[in-house]
């Protein structure tokens, strides 16, 4: 099999542009019918109830038509698909291969790598953290972490948790370096030592200007995989253990995600989607890889692992009567930090998630090597979905407006 080794590289770890999502968003959650009369309430929520699972089966059927004629065109050897609720999948469906050269084909629970979608998991670690009373938002990053970062070209910064988790702290990605992390397999190093070595004043992926941008922390908004990973750090300190443990215990195993992990070494053999890279009419399979600071790009899971996730955020921190977040730290997910991701007049950025029109659509989108990813809600409609596609062709972003069409009138307004 031709397999595409790391050192020949086509795209790197990304949230994908919001014109791509935007379009997907827009396309997903259209506002339902309005509320009918006080007199009329009860006849009304039982006709909405009608009318939404007619909409959802509906849109389900024009989804399924869309990626089986995608496969028909080769936009990506495959693709797996969730639509979600407050109770969880409302429907998966897996399409193609997930090893195009094997032959093994995409099922529901077939992990893919999730890329940037992998951060929004450090909010919920966060959260879990903030509950215990161990951190705040607010709280000097110095206060948690094993190390000292200190931006040397701004003077008397403060670099609070909440400036890692929105893109704000001032830290920049130095692409070089980030490229030179990647390789086969899982890490060889540890995410602290990797990350000291590029924040703190004499490591050796230290640099004064790579690594920093010339502003306060809070004033704009650069979107950084390794500022991100910051927060996982210091889940590890105040939790006492590795962030891998903190979320299995925490949210994979009470969610029943028993296809969810970083490492491939925590999957059996022939599990995992493979990537893969467009060339002409061929796609081309990558090695599996990881980096260091995993927690930002690497966790991989399926359709129906992330359905739980996704109702879980839909549920208010509750699913399937287990509570996993209190409402409070959902809404604290969700609130608005920095008003403009520069993608966009109706972009903002809430803890590590997205938010899209008019702060209705919380989001994240994930592109790396070989795999694009997207994740989103809307909770006042009480739906979500998931798409994962093991190709990092950009032509994938023509079938996902394509697929995404027939959803077009699925939600309808929940009465409470």
């Amino acid at each position: 099999m031709n397999i595409r080794p790391m050192h020949q590289k086509a795209s790197r770890r990304r949230a994908l542009p919001a014109q791509l999502l935007a379009i997907s968003l827009l396309i997903f959650f259209v506002p339902g019918s309005a509320i009918a009369d006080e007199a009329n309430a009860a006849e009304s929520r039982e006709e909405d109830t009608r009318t939404r699972e007619q909409k959802q089966q509906d849109a389900i059927a024009g989804m399924d038509q869309a990626f089986t004629a995608a496969l028909e065109r080769r936009l990506a050897p495959g693709f797996a698909v969730a639509l979600v609720g407050r109770d969880g999948a409302i429907w998966t469906k897996g399409y193609g291969y997930a090893d195009l050269a094997a032959g093994r084909e995409v099922t529901p629970d077939t992990p893919f790598m999730l890329a940037s979608v992998s951060k929004t998991f450090i909010a919920a670690a966060l959260m879990s953290e903030r509950e215990q009373g161990r951190l705040r938002l607010d709280q000097d990053i110095n206060e948690l972490l094993p190390f000292t970062v200190d931006n040397p070209r701004v003077k008397g910064e403060r670099i609070e948790v909440r400036h890692v988790a929105s893109h704000t702290s001032g830290i920049v990605d130095h692409e070089a370096t980030l490229e030179g992390s990647y390789a086969p397999g899982d890490p060889q190093i540890e995410m602290d030592e990797w990350v000291g070595s590029y924040l703190a004043k004499g490591g050796s992926r230290y640099r004064r200007r790579g690594n920093f941008k010339k502003r306060m922390p809070g004033e704009v908004y650069v979107y950084s995989n390794i500022g991100a990973a910051v927060g996982a750090l210091i889940v590890e300190q105040t939790s006492g253990m590795s962030y891998r443990e903190l979320l299995r215990q925490r949210f994979f195993e009470p969610l029943g995600m028993a296809n969810t992990a970083f490492n491939m070494s925590e999957f059996p053999p022939n599990t995992v989607a493979v990537p893969h890279d467009r060339e002409g009419e061929l796609f081309v399979a990558r090695e599996h890889y990881g980096y260091p600071t995993y927690a930002d790009g690497q966790l991989r899971s399926s359709v129906n692992d992330l359905s739980r996730y996704l109702a879980m955020m839909i549920g208010d921190g509750t699913f399937d009567g287990k509570r996993l977040l209190s409402p409070e730290s959902i809404e604290t997910i969700e609130a608005k930090i920095h008003p403009d991701r520069g993608e966009g007049s109706d972009t903002a950025q809430a803890l590590y998630w997205h938010l899209r029109f008019d702060d209705r659509v919380m989001g994240h989108s994930g592109g790396d090597y070989g795999v694009i990813t997207f994740i989103f809600y809307d909770r006042r409609h009480g739906l979500g979905g998931v798409v994962l596609v093991n190709s990092s062709w950009d032509g994938v972003g023509e079938l996902l407006g394509i697929a995404l069409q027939s959803l077009t009138d699925a939600s309808v307004p929940f009465r409470e």
